[in-house]
């Protein structure tokens, strides 16, 4: 029975020490790293040092292996001489006493270096006392990896996290145990109470400490985020000034009609715009960067050689002068030329010359004008003067009594200035006429207009007109007659009048005038055909221009002004419709217009 009670009395002295030894390792295992997560990371990024000397340093707070075994030694001194040692094979240089040496600590290094998750524990005797010995992995974790890979004199710095360290070791008297526990509590509890109060001091230090800087560091993150966000507006607005000022200097180039291209002092290209590429049949890429002058501009119009050194287009970026020029051409990639006026101006930057900017437009269509208008002055004189001459002519010879003695013969004279003034009023009309309508200075009566009543009318109009000359005018009406066009319907006579009366002049005598009409969906057409001489095929492409005439002398003679044709396309294009002819020189022409139908019609 006293066997069994002692049996029973030593396995709780034993269960109790482990469990004492336990909860010491437990203890010291929690506190290192609540202190390594909650301290140290936040202690340094404060700027406080974290060492090992720290007693002796300002501003410097122990490592968490150091504050654990100078933990371990209080505890020890006041909990029945229990005694905490960290062991490992890899010291630190201060702390080569806690190298593994002893029978323990080598067993328990070998057991817990493969059982990282369990504890190794062992009673040993040391003359008249009795230990518990109990020992447990120390597993690396991830801020004592930061720390041990990096610290000064670290005896190996390629730690991972889940590597043990070394082995802590609980020493544990257990001959007084049993009557030393309420008092190892009571200091137990103290211990875990000077813990607590120094964890929540130091966590409190650093949180005051943590705040100012962060007060600090928050206004300053403040100040300098409106300052970036200030310069990140303003060059954003400078950025899409300048986008806006490109894209409208682009748009400008490209919906320009002239054509513009920039020159460097080497006279090669460094812009250009579309409307000089179409001019000069080339593609942008063909151009850029190229010497322009050796491309376009090599030869005057009479083919001889230009050389760069007097083109006044280069001339600009050499003397610094504005150089305007109206009689030169350029060559287009095909070969062929086409006259130009094109002015070449300057261009610097801060001062200095650096190119040119060469302007240019094709002046074809503006000498082709000049040369119409010259025509069509002098035709005008000359149409204006053979009148009048005739009429001087007449009208001096009776003036002069020369025909005093023979009235017939002034009668003739008469009759001959007569016939002149009213070839002279006609062309005066017309010349009016054609003005009017060019500058849409007439209005135009648009009306529903049946076609029927429209031809019938313009027959009855030229019905004494071809009486006169023999000449049949004929028209076979038909369903077609019924259609409804918008129109001027005075106007439409007088196109009538025209194309009846032209063709009626070159019908040979008992001839005949035919007038038809056909229509598709959205059009009709009236065609005014005769069996005359025809028009020649070079007349044909300018027989509605001003003063053409595709037979003058007969035109002459059946009093013509070379106006009525181009009267009569105005007036059809006003119309919004189009006119034309067919013609085979000896079998006679075939003048036609087409007008859109109404809604009425379909």
């Amino acid at each position: 029975m006293v066997m069994h009670v002692s049996q029973l009395q030593s396995n709780l002295i034993n269960s109790t020490a482990l469990k004492t030894a336990e909860l010491y390792s437990v203890a010291l295992t929690q506190f290192r790293s609540l202190y390594s997560s909650e301290v140290v990371s936040k202690a340094s990024a404060s700027g406080l040092d974290v060492t090992h000397d720290y007693v002796d340093r300002d501003n410097a707070i122990p490592l968490p292996a150091t504050l654990g075994m100078k933990l371990g030694e209080e505890i020890g001194k006041h909990a029945t001489g229990a005694r905490a040692q960290l062991y490992s094979p890899y010291p630190f240089p201060w702390r080569s006493e806690s190298r593994v040496q002893r029978a323990f600590e080598k067993d328990a290094w070998a057991f817990l270096s493969v059982n990282t998750d369990q504890s190794f524990s062992r009673f040993e005797s040391t003359g008249e006392t009795t230990l518990l010995r109990y020992a447990t992995a120390d597993v690396m974790q991830q801020a004592c990896v930061d720390c041990h890979n990096t610290y000064p004199d670290t005896p190996k710095d390629d730690w991972q996290v889940g590597d043990v360290r070394g082995v802590l070791v609980i020493s544990l008297p257990i001959d007084d145990i049993i009557a030393q526990t309420e008092e190892s509590l009571r200091y137990t509890t103290f211990a875990y109470a000077a813990i607590g109060l120094g964890i929540v001091l130091v966590i409190a230090f650093v949180i005051v400490r943590l705040r100012n800087q962060s007060k600090v560091l928050q206004q300053r993150v403040e100040e300098r985020t409106a300052r970036i966000e200030k310069e990140i507006g303003e060059r954003k607005q400078a950025m899409n000034s300048l986008i806006e000022s490109e894209e409208h200097n682009r748009l400008l180039l490209d919906s320009a009609g002239d054509g513009i291209y920039g020159l460097d002092l080497n006279g090669n290209t460094t812009f250009i715009n579309p409307a000089a590429c179409k001019m000069l049949g080339y593609k942008v890429d063909e151009l850029l960067g190229k010497p322009i002058h050796e491309i376009v501009h090599h030869n005057h119009p009479d083919g001889s050689d230009y050389p760069s050194e007097e083109c006044p287009m280069y001339a600009a970026f050499t003397d610094g002068e504005v150089h305007r020029v109206e009689d030169e051409v350029l060559w287009r990639k095909d070969g062929s030329s086409f006259p130009i006026e094109y002015t070449s101006t300057p261009v610097y930057k801060n001062g200095a010359l650096v190119g040119a900017v060469v302007t240019f437009n094709d002046s074809s269509e503006r000498k082709k004008m000049e040369r119409m208008k010259n025509e069509f002055i002098s035709t005008v004189s000359h149409e204006l003067r053979t009148p009048l001459t005739s009429i001087k002519g007449s009208l001096g010879l009776i003036a002069n009594g020369q025909f005093d003695e023979d009235p017939k013969t002034a009668r003739k004279m008469l009759r001959i200035a007569y016939e002149n003034s009213e070839r002279l009023t006609l062309l005066i009309n017309d010349l009016l006429d054609i003005n009017k309508i060019e500058n849409s200075d007439t209005l135009f009566e648009m009306k529903p207009l049946n076609l029927r009543t429209l031809l019938v009318d313009a027959i009855y109009a030229n019905q004494g007109f071809s009486d006169k000359y023999n000449v049949k005018l004929s028209w076979q009406p038909s369903d077609e007659d019924q259609l409804t066009i918008s129109a001027d319907k005075n106007r439409l006579i007088q196109v009538l009048s025209n194309l009846c009366s032209n063709a009626i002049k070159f019908s040979p005598e008992d001839g005949e005038v035919v007038i038809s009409t056909s229509h598709d969906d959205k059009t009709v057409r009236i065609s005014i055909t005769d069996n005359g001489p025809g028009i020649a095929a070079d007349y044909q492409q300018s027989i509605f221009e001003k003063f053409v005439q595709a037979d003058s002398s007969d035109t002459r003679n059946t009093g013509g002004t070379g106006l009525g044709l181009a009267i009569t396309k105005e007036i059809i294009e006003r119309h919004g419709g189009t006119i034309g002819l067919e013609s085979t020189p000896g079998e006679g022409a075939s003048f036609y217009f087409d007008l859109p139908l109404t809604d009425k019609s379909h």
